[in-house]
């Protein structure tokens, strides 16, 4: 029986054969080719590393946008992808949105592991706002994106150091960043073997790097959709070559030389976020962090929105256990309204 997930079906009838599966172009990027089996149109699952991998990755490429009007990560993959594709917000509503919710989440994850002063590299940085808000408390951030509108864009806006090409045509000096910063990028990348290693020639020894990309749990792709689990949406093939589970992602770090992987509670529950290092990471005691961005007028700010998100964080944490507490009473009525009820037809019954 085919699962109706998004993607295409020009394979025919799925899950398809093992022997058909295996004559694909597909390979894990920790080159399991032989263990790959069926999970759901356009994917397989790897059973050496739990990570699913596109059958047809190549007519998205995160390796350049050479005409930003034509190629896939181009202008048109933040307007008419994202907005009319995905039914996203577009990049200038979410360079306002973003900064309250995932950008400030960011910051906050960051300062636990990197006090500032030190230097930021943030791979695919979008409209810059998580820079912008490194730049308040201390950081020298940089940005990398692929279209040239979109570093136009995060110039004009956030007025950020945002230059344009992927990593590996960036021309960027051997151990010249303290953190390197990926959010949802690395499930675009073809050989992300490659890229980490990119990253780790960047990273100055004992430096730390940040990555954000969705988690594939481990389960069947049926078990998935009879549980509508909201990572289905991220099956999105040929843009996501690459879907880790917590396994896959930890093996391709240490392979890459970041042994030392520490998972996160991620903003959102479909994804993962970890932080990485080739050494044991440290960590900035809340105290210490707010001392630090307290020293400057602009660390004043950050500190301030850093201050409202833990508010808002615990707003919710109430609102949800008080949810919880009128669920259970809820709950605890209809049994008593249904022990009235079989009551009352007994008493009916004898009478």
């Amino acid at each position: 029986m085919a699962i109706p997930l998004a993607g295409r079906k020009e394979h025919g009838d799925f899950p398809p054969s093992p022997e058909a599966a295996a004559s694909w172009e597909a390979r894990c990027w920790c080159d399991a080719r032989a263990r790959l089996v069926p999970f759901a149109v356009d994917y397989l699952r790897c059973t050496e590393c739990e990570t699913l991998v596109c059958m047809s990755p190549t007519v998205a490429s995160a390796a350049g946008v050479g005409d930003d009007d034509a190629d896939f990560y181009g202008a048109q993959y933040w307007t008419r992808h994202q907005a009319d594709v995905l039914g996203h917000p577009t990049l200038r509503e979410r360079a306002r949105a973003d900064l309250a919710e995932r950008c400030i989440y960011w910051l906050r994850a960051l300062l636990a592991h990197q006090r500032p002063p030190a230097r930021l590299l943030e791979i695919g940085a979008s409209h810059g706002g998580f820079l912008r808000l490194a730049q308040l408390a201390g950081f020298d951030a940089t940005g990398l994106e692929l279209s040239p509108s979109v570093v136009r864009f995060a110039r004009d806006t956030f007025g950020v150091d945002m230059r344009l090409g992927p990593l590996e045509a960036a021309d960027i000096p051997d151990r010249s960043f303290d953190v390197v910063a990926a959010f949802d990028v690395l499930e675009h990348f073809a050989d992300p073997e490659a890229a980490l290693r990119e990253i780790r020639r960047v990273v100055r020894p004992g430096g730390t790097v940040l990555l954000q990309t969705p988690e594939y749990s481990g389960a069947d792709a049926q078990a998935l959709l009879a549980a509508g689990d909201p990572f289905l949406a991220h099956l999105r093939a040929p843009e996501h070559v690459f879907l880790f589970s917590k396994r896959g992602a930890a093996q391709l770090l240490e392979r890459t030389g970041f042994a030392h992987v520490s998972f996160q509670q991620p903003i959102f529950g479909y994804d993962m976020f970890l932080v990485a290092s080739g050494e044991p990471p440290a960590r900035t005691s809340a105290d210490a962090i707010a001392n630090g961005l307290l020293a400057s007028p602009d660390g004043r700010l950050a500190l301030a929105l850093l201050d409202a998100f833990e508010r808002a964080e615990q707003l919710r944490t109430v609102a949800d256990e008080r949810l919880t507490v009128i669920e259970g009473l809820g709950a605890a009525c209809d049994e008593r309204l249904a022990l009235i009820d079989r009551l009352d037809r007994e008493l009916k019954q004898r009478s």
